[in-house]
């Protein structure tokens, strides 16, 4: 019994993607890899409260970078991520955040479940 439970452990932690560190801010959390330049993090964060996208809780994005590529992760529900009217505001919202933070330099959108498992992915160059 103690070896499936440990099989079980072990395989659960494998399987687990780490979402990096966080910040904690109005009851949101902001993710981030050790690859993100901690001024960028201070600048998403500003953001992010100053546009009061953080003003009310239960938010999370995440920042990455992978492959040399910024990736700007958010996190929404499955069935709004399927809806056909997601893609046309995924891509203004997507917009938006390469002119404000990412200075119009490409960068990928992910929208992603609770554990940042992509759902649907949008490239702006």
């Amino acid at each position: 019994m103690k070896q499936i439970f440990l099989m079980l452990l072990i395989g659960s932690l494998l399987s687990c993607r780490p979402n990096g560190n966080y910040l904690a801010i109005n009851n949101n959390d902001l993710y981030f890899t050790p690859a993100v330049d901690k001024e960028f993090i201070g600048k998403v964060s500003e953001y992010l409260v100053s546009t009061e996208f953080f003003a009310q809780g239960g938010k999370s994005v995440q920042l990455d970078v992978v492959n040399s590529m910024p990736v700007f992760r958010l996190v929404i529900k499955a069935s709004v991520a399927k809806d056909s009217s997601t893609k046309e505001t995924a891509v203004a919202f997507g917009r938006i955040i390469q002119k404000d933070l990412y200075d119009k330099k490409p960068y990928i959108l992910h929208l992603c479940d609770k554990h940042f498992n992509t759902l649907r992915a949008f490239k702006f160059n």
